[in-house]
């Protein structure tokens, strides 16, 4: 049996971080839990880059603690509201 929990993260989410939540979508990335591990996926409607460690997200990712989320474009280093993961 698997058993998966899907969240989209976005602006909303984010917003009680700080004032660069603005440049976070509604919908910027969906986490899933898949198997044993969390796996991050941009949405590709989001106007400014999903980053991983400062490189944009294409396709999922897996996910390790101490990773850190953040919006922006990767090609011009900015880098806006990053978050650091914490698992466990």
């Amino acid at each position: 049996m698997s058993i998966r929990i899907k969240t989209g993260v976005g602006k909303s989410n984010v917003g009680m971080f700080g004032e660069d939540a603005k440049y976070w979508a509604n919908v910027q990335f969906i986490l899933d839990k898949q198997g044993d591990g969390w796996v991050v996926t941009h949405n590709a409607k989001a106007p400014n880059e999903t980053l991983l460690n400062g490189k944009a997200v294409t396709g999922t990712k897996p996910l390790k603690d101490g990773d850190v989320f953040a919006v922006g474009k990767e090609s011009k280093g900015i880098i806006k509201l990053p978050l650091k993961v914490r698992i466990g």
